[in-house]
């Protein structure tokens, strides 16, 4: 197996930031786990299609938080050095953008949406 290159100099300055950043998206999922308590608690009898974009955007918060979670692994500890392993983009968070836009700007998902997600996506990239 081939010997990985030495960090950059720099690597502080790459680095933190990432780091800052997933901590900073742990803690906000924990208070998303919390409202997501209170809105089931307070809300039972929404309607069906206000649950499901509730609970599918939380669907895909965890996705997206446990896919850090696995990146950060990488990032600092496996693969630590690596620059070219930190050109990860984020679809994810752009279809959950695009889909909680949507219901905020018409009340209701449009047939655009599609668009919507694809712009949202392209542009987080």
């Amino acid at each position: 197996m081939a010997t990985p290159p030495p960090p950059p100099s720099n690597i502080a300055e790459i680095t933190a930031p990432l780091l800052l950043g997933i901590i900073w998206n742990w803690t906000l999922y924990g208070a998303l786990v919390v409202q997501l308590y209170v809105y089931s608690y307070n809300f039972p009898d929404d309607r069906r299609f206000i649950k499901v974009l509730v609970y599918s955007v939380f669907i895909l918060e965890t996705v997206q938080t446990a896919l850090t979670g696995a990146d950060a692994y990488y990032w600092f500890i496996s693969g630590f050095g690596n620059l070219s392993a930190y050109a990860v983009g984020a679809l994810i968070g752009g279809i959950r953008t695009a889909i909680v836009g949507q219901f905020f700007k018409g009340g209701e998902l449009k047939t655009d949406a599609l668009v919507s997600v694809s712009a949202a996506s392209s542009v987080t990239l």
